[in-house]
């Protein structure tokens, strides 16, 4: 029994883990893969001679710790989970040997108080390692990320801000893709303390502080969360973004155009089928009330909380720009994303991720920075990405760009491409 169980968890790790696989066998298993050099080419090439690059994911984050990290691994296209069969083997192991010494631990793990127990170790697991995690982050910001964000010359209310501002050129220069999102993180996470301060500045909170933590964990550090509810409300915000852009694409006329084209992939979206409907996208943002600019400023998933008109105007003007340099940047560090980056980078411009695994979500990432990047050289040429703050908003509005950005985030929200 043992024998399996052992087996299958290491065909567990070799097909979902791959990497923690190859480091825990490398020293001490004689039949590692690494030593027969002549059985694996051999296999690869004749299987998936297309999808098997010979260079593996990482599998390691850079300062991004989550509860359950292993989870992020498990192959969506996969039929049977290897864990989970082995441990249903497990149990009916269990039911057939049957130990009276051991029936009363089973008992005790039955029941409201097995449940209540359960609950309140898992939480105290999360809260733990929450906690840890926030130490953590705090020491490598201070240490490390802090002294290179000292070029980037920002102002002190520009470092309480959880993302950087729009025109901040000098952070695609200086910092590295894993050292802008965990500057970020961090940033989020200290304000998220504000509310959790608040909450325990009440009267006897301290005992409302599990249901806190279980069912409010956006308003916590992300190290409080599991990944899974990290894409739970990847798909709820996505969901509220999805019923916005219905309203707009009703006012506008737009469903029977955009239905004529059929999207079915981000591959069937080209420069010229955006280009019709930017005309119908009529409307003047220097006109529209601040109401307005807040669902446009959803639509791209840009925050609205604290922002005056004049700001929500530049960022519906300036988001294309900013994620086109920002491509620009991620595309030459690529071969250093992992898994759950991919997840992140496919989320923020609208793009879906579920049942894709690490290359198919390489590749579609890929796609399009291509499109956008054709999308913006049809429309202005080649131009310089580098933001001027000082520019005047009529200059800004005379690039359709804008328009065609917003066109092409509600598509693909739209068709869950």
């Amino acid at each position: 029994m043992l024998g399996n169980f052992g087996k299958n968890i290491r065909t567990y790790k070799r097909f979902y883990y791959p990497t923690l696989y190859r480091n825990s066998f490398s020293s001490s298993s004689p039949k590692q893969p690494s030593q027969q050099p002549s059985q694996q080419p051999s296999q690869q090439p004749s299987q998936q001679p297309s999808q098997q690059p010979s260079q593996q994911p990482p599998t390691h984050n850079y300062r991004h710790n989550y509860f359950s990290d292993v989870q992020n691994y498990k192959s969506y296209e996969d039929e049977d989970n290897i864990l989970v069969k082995s441990n249903n083997d497990n149990n009916n192991n269990k039911k057939n040997d049957y130990h009276p010494e051991g029936q009363q631990q089973l008992t005790n793990q039955l029941g409201f108080i097995g449940s209540l127990k359960s609950q309140m170790e898992k939480l105290t697991k999360i809260t733990k390692n929450g906690l840890i995690t926030l130490w953590n982050d705090r020491s490598f910001y201070v240490d490390v990320l802090l002294p290179k964000a000292g070029a980037l010359n920002e102002s002190f209310t520009k470092r309480i801000l959880p993302t950087f501002p729009i025109h901040n050129q000098d952070s695609f220069r200086y910092l590295t893709f894993h050292e802008r999102k965990s500057i970020i993180s961090y940033r989020m996470d200290r304000l998220s303390m504000i509310p959790l301060s608040i909450f325990l500045s009440i009267p006897f909170s301290t005992f409302g502080l599990p249901f806190y933590i279980k069912f409010l964990p956006g308003l916590l550090p992300r190290g409080f969360s599991e990944r899974s509810q990290v894409l739970s409300r990847h798909h709820k915000i996505t969901s509220l973004r999805r019923h916005i852009i219905d309203k707009i694409i009703k006012k506008y006329g737009l469903e029977d155009d955009i239905n004529s084209f059929a999207f079915k992939s981000i591959n069937d979206i080209t420069p010229l089928k955006l280009k019709p409907l930017q005309y119908k996208l009529d409307f003047n943002l220097e006109e529209m009330k601040r109401p307005k600019l807040k669902k446009y400023c959803r639509v791209l998933g840009q925050t609205t909380l604290f922002d005056s008109r004049s700001t929500l105007i530049e960022k519906i003007l300036n988001s294309g720009n900013y994620i086109l340099q920002e491509n620009e940047a991620i595309v030459k560090e690529i071969n250093d994303l992992t898994f759950e980056d991919f997840q992140d980078l496919l989320y923020s411009r609208s793009l879906e991720y579920q049942g894709l695994n690490y290359y198919e979500m390489k590749t579609k990432f890929l796609n399009y920075v291509s499109l956008l990047k054709s999308i913006s050289l049809i429309e202005d040429g080649e131009k310089d990405l580098t933001l001027n703050p000082n520019t005047t908003l009529s200059n800004r509005h005379q690039s359709h760009f804008y328009k065609q950005y917003l066109i092409l985030k509600m598509i693909l929200i739209h068709y869950k491409l």
